[in-house]
């Protein structure tokens, strides 16, 4: 393990419902999540700061955040259930619902931490070397600012592009951003490559087209966008989260055998090729698992989780169960806690 760097995610952490014609079951999900959950399994030091949710799935969240070697940072106690994403799979195809469409409950309330929640957990972003973040708040963006000065390196990946402003904002103190083209248009891309100073590499990914990168230079300008094909010739049988592994896989190869943290790379345009490329190797992974995290509740899969790297020995070990809720008095799709009603995990 590289103790040396330590890495914080911050952002979206959910449990995802993944259902097929033939089961349905519950994961960790959400970027931030998945991310960390492969870094950690990888070998770094992981944390995520977080809400504590006030509902049974809450245990299952901790537990295997746990059980991924993450470790969790509380700032808050929420009154609020664990967020939810329902994933309908259907063949390769997938949908998403954040409204539960058997019982039309909102079912993804995430709140973001606040910037006086930022000063309750100061001490874990003190000795922060890389931060992951998925999502923007005041909070969040006075994180990074702390980062920062402590000569941290922040990896901002947004969702969408609705809250322009606040992307902007956050872009301008970020060094690495990466987003998919569906959900970032290239105008906006353009815009933060043009008129930011802070940013190092912006990483747009294009479906099966593969990604394009630009990245500033030795003479500090931003380089041509630069394209580089996909990876994958193999049927994909569940996309979801395969642009956090592909995150988790660059970064792993951006921070290896360093001791102190540098950019060097992100200068070098073959370099960050190189990296990326090692990253659609983790990417291609996920893709042969249903739901995001998947991968980590088959153990036939992890000989070439290990192949990556000799520094990924710990997925061996690791016995994930494939549990499902009983969903007796239960909405049969979001599980959503009902009056008088108990939620059981079962293994």
């Amino acid at each position: 393990m590289n103790n040396a760097i330590r890495v914080l995610g911050a952002g979206l952490i959910c449990v995802d419902i993944v259902r097929n014609e033939a089961s349905t079951k519950i994961m960790n999900g959400g970027s931030c999540a998945n991310v960390i959950s492969v870094l950690s399994q990888i070998g770094y030091d992981c944390s995520v700061i977080r809400e504590k949710y006030d509902d049974p799935l809450e245990s299952f969240l901790s537990t295997t955040l746990s059980t991924l070697g993450v470790k969790e940072v509380y700032y808050k106690q929420s009154r609020t259930s664990a967020p939810r994403i329902i994933e309908d799979l259907s063949g390769a195809e997938h949908s998403f619902f954040t409204v539960c469409p058997c019982c039309g409950k909102k079912i993804l309330s995430l709140k973001l931490p606040t910037s006086s929640d930022i000063k309750s957990v100061s001490d874990i972003i003190e000795t922060t070397d890389v931060l992951y973040c998925d999502r923007t708040s005041s909070g969040l963006r006075e994180l990074m600012e702390i980062i920062h000065t402590h000569n941290g390196v922040v990896f901002y990946e947004p969702n969408s592009a609705r809250n322009l402003k606040g992307l902007l904002e956050t872009a301008a103190i970020s060094d690495v951003i990466k987003f998919s083209k569906d959900r970032i248009p290239m105008s906006v891309a353009d815009r933060i490559r043009n008129d930011n100073s802070q940013v190092k590499l912006i990483i747009s990914t294009l479906g099966a087209q593969g990604l394009a990168f630009s990245h500033r230079t030795l003479k500090g300008e931003m380089s041509p966008w630069i394209t580089l094909p996909s990876i994958f010739n193999e049927p994909v049988i569940d996309s979801s989260g395969a642009g956090d592994w592909l995150t988790a896989g660059f970064l792993s190869e951006l921070l290896k055998d360093r001791n102190a943290l540098s950019l060097e790379k992100l200068y070098n345009g073959e370099e960050i090729a190189n990296m990326l490329n090692s990253g659609m190797k983790y990417s291609k992974l996920c893709c042969a698992a249903i739901g995001a995290q998947g991968f980590f509740y088959a153990p036939e899969y992890s000989r070439e989780f290990n192949k990556l790297s000799s520094r990924n020995n710990r997925v061996e070990s690791l016995r994930l169960a494939n549990d499902y809720v009983d969903n007796k008095q239960l909405c049969p799709m979001c599980f959503s806690l009902l009056p008088s009603s108990n939620l059981s995990i079962v293994s």
